[in-house]
């Protein structure tokens, strides 16, 4: 044996550290796990893949890196714009066969190409992002998406009397998710929430690395291992499986390889609220 190669004991060792993790997502204890390194960021990382078709950090993300640093790198690279708004290029007509109305909340949304995008299609945008250097204001918010407050806070008394009682509620047709899912702390509690604030018909739109290209690309191989970003990773299964456990009709879901995208190795959902 080579001086450089480990023992079997330092290996069987190594083995001992990979404990059982529940998967955030079925309740399961998983034991399979990938040690990733990250040499650009010099971060280590330890993710579980669970049989329920996610796989998640071993730890939650610290969501510090948020700020006009890393907007500029969505924005500055080569053909940022194009493949920035492709997705809504792509999906909006579909989208637009299925609903009438027309307000939107891209939520993370980072940049602001899908909701220029939208608006000059015709669309109501507003925006959510966790950005602390968000430019917050009109149609603009800056918070988290899970506890942030969307309903309208009217002055007039009688107009704030019928928000209290739900008879005024604030909804958006289309919720517009483009690797956002992914970076929740709890993204059953975001799915829900998206359940709440679209109407009946209403659609959402989620896009998120897909952790089935792994068995393509190999661990080493797959980029979303995000150690301070993201927390739980979906297979297309595991994405509509939990879509629809919530109520929602699934329209199209599909698997994407193509750098036309802002992001690609990753899964395109597009579900619909029933309207009856």
């Amino acid at each position: 044996m080579k001086e450089s190669e480990p023992s079997s004991k330092s290996t069987e060792k190594e083995l001992l550290k990979v404990i059982p993790k529940v998967c955030p997502i079925c309740k399961t204890p998983s034991v399979l796990a990938y040690g990733m390194h990250d040499p650009k960021k010099k971060q280590d990382s330890l993710w579980y893949h669970c049989q329920c078709g996610v796989a998640f950090q071993s730890e939650y993300p610290s969501h510090d890196v948020y700020d006009k640093v890393y907007t500029a790198e969505y924005i500055g690279f080569k053909e940022a714009k194009l493949r920035g708004e492709y997705a809504a290029r792509l999906y909006a007509p579909l989208i637009e066969e299925l609903i009438y109305s027309r307000n939107m909340l891209d939520v993370g949304f980072n940049t602001p190409y899908v909701m220029d995008y939208m608006e000059d299609r015709g669309w109501n945008v507003w925006g959510i992002d966790i950005n602390k250097d968000t430019d917050a204001g009109g149609n603009k918010y800056k918070g988290d998406f899970l506890t942030y407050d969307f309903q309208p806070k009217p002055r007039d008394k009688a107009m704030k009397e019928l928000v209290e009682k739900g008879k005024i509620k604030r909804t958006f047709d289309l919720i517009f998710m483009s690797h956002v899912l992914e970076h929740f702390n709890d993204p059953l509690a975001a799915l829900r929430k998206c359940w709440n604030l679209i109407p009946d018909g209403g659609v959402l739109f989620i896009a998120v690395p897909d952790v089935d290209f792994i068995f393509k690309l190999s661990p080493a191989g797959f980029p979303h291992w995000t150690k301070k970003e993201h927390y739980v990773l979906w297979n297309e299964r595991a994405l509509r499986r939990e879509v629809e456990r919530i109520g929602f009709k699934v329209i199209m879901s599909r698997r994407n390889f193509s750098s036309r995208f802002i992001s690609w190795y990753d899964v395109h959902l597009l579900a619909q609220r029933p309207y009856f």
